[in-house]
């Protein structure tokens, strides 16, 4: 398409040299050349204006008075003036245009770091709760049976209530223990982490919170999964300190489009939040791409 809006624009401008708009038809190709220079930078520039460059040496062969009338040499600086004019732009264009994407790229290259060492770090205390503060916990209350048995009859209710009191403590552990990271998401992925995580919700918060995950919707690569398990985290962290809300709906689906799959989060609540036009219903929507 390039090549065609080129030829047409050197042949049109050809045959109305003398008319004031052959300026204007001869840089008809400069906003394809501009869209390639953004959409595929430095690549699609320079070979815009290669493409452009052969063209219109071609055709100043075929027609010299495209730059001027009968006077070979102006014919040749006009011709260089004319692709000098449409190639500095675009190249300039280009190298900020690769620039951005390269400083894009750095950035998501450190947030990827960030975001890997700030889950190293959950997993490791995540482990040192469960394997350590876990096990002394059990030990500690494996001891103050073996004593409440020697106990006299007066002390019985002050065990009793050590015992449940220590129960608590470690099942209050267990739990800060999955929710810094989750044991299930890395063998057995969302269709198995989600399910356990929302079930530990609902019976700490009283929300009835319905699931649903898409029939299509398979293994992702492991940062979006991390990534779709945090929000629906913060989501529903969000709906039980704040939105007051009895009931919650998390839905994952799989949508294909024409460049590529599309990963879809929605989480729905009823309660206090901010006010749509039809309904109280807050609706917090995540495109996770593939």
């Amino acid at each position: 398409a390039f090549v065609v809006a080129c030829f047409i624009s050197l042949q049109v401008s050809a045959g109305m040299t003398h008319s004031v708009l052959a300026p204007g038809v001869l840089y008809l190709p400069l906003p394809v050349i501009l869209w390639g220079a953004m959409r595929f930078g430095e690549k699609g520039g320079s070979g815009a204006i290669l493409v452009l460059t052969v063209l219109s040496i071609w055709q100043a062969m075929r027609a010299p008075v495209l730059f001027a009338d009968g006077d070979p040499g102006q014919a040749v600086l006009g011709l260089q003036l004319f692709l000098i004019g449409i190639a500095i732009p675009t190249l300039l264009l280009t190298a900020a245009v690769d620039q951005l994407r390269r400083a894009e790229a750095t950035t998501r290259q450190l947030v990827g770091s960030l975001l890997r060492a700030q889950d190293d770090e959950r997993r490791r205390i995540a482990r040192d709760l469960h394997d350590s503060v876990g096990q002394n916990l059990t030990a500690v209350g494996l001891l103050l049976a073996s004593v409440a048995k020697t106990a006299s009859a007066s002390a019985a209710g002050e065990f009793e209530r050590l015992q449940r009191l220590l129960k608590e403590t470690i099942e209050e552990v267990r739990t800060f223990s999955y929710v810094l990271h989750p044991p299930l998401l890395e063998p057995g992925g969302l269709q198995l982490a989600l399910p356990a995580y929302l079930d530990g919700v609902a019976a700490r918060s009283g929300i009835r919170i319905d699931l649903h995950i898409g029939e299509h919707v398979e293994r992702l690569p492991a940062g979006t999964e991390l990534a779709i398990y945090r929000i629906v985290q913060e989501g529903l962290s969000n709906i039980s300190r704040h939105a007051h809300s009895t009931t919650a709906e998390v839905r994952l689906i799989r949508k294909k489009t024409l460049a590529r799959d599309v990963s879809l989060l929605a989480i729905e609540y009823d309660g206090i939040g901010i006010r749509i036009r039809t309904t109280d219903r807050m609706r917090t929507a995540h495109a996770l791409l593939r």
